[in-house]
């Protein structure tokens, strides 16, 4: 009967550890796709905007810099989110008692992209079109 009770005990403290985890890397993974999405804005207005100062010959970088330092933070941000990942799924798996190797790359979005020539917005690997513009991304 106690052999019962720990083994109960043991899948549901796996159970709960799993359903935490999860929750908590799919909260970072929003947060990962949110900053990507904000970045590709603005990408989009910084290229925009350089375009039109570009033909007005009035090319100033200091224009650019608070975009440029935003992306750059993001970034970063986006780095922390994917090192949280990362510890997240050593922890997990320490207490499920899998081996794993402290380098392990993550796969933190799991559905593969590319990227429209022509906005550089992200699209699912099987669209022929950008959804966003409408370009064959093929």
């Amino acid at each position: 009967m106690k052999n019962f009770k720990d083994s109960l005990s043991k899948g549901i403290t796996k159970m709960n550890m799993k359903t935490s985890n999860f929750m908590e890397k799919n909260k970072y993974k929003t947060y990962i796709k949110t900053l990507e999405q904000e970045n590709t804005s603005i990408y989009l207005s910084l290229g925009k905007l350089l375009h039109e100062k570009y033909i007005s010959n009035n090319v100033d970088i200091d224009l650019f810099k608070n975009d440029l330092d935003k992306i750059t933070q993001n970034l970063k941000t986006i780095e922390e989110q994917e090192e949280k990942i990362r510890n997240l799924e050593i922890e997990e798996n320490k207490v499920l008692g899998i081996e794993t190797q402290q380098n392990t790359p993550v796969q933190v979005n799991t559905v593969q992209t590319k990227i429209c020539p022509n906005c550089n917005s992200e699209n699912n690997i099987t669209h022929r079109f950008c959804e966003r513009c409408g370009t064959n991304i093929e």
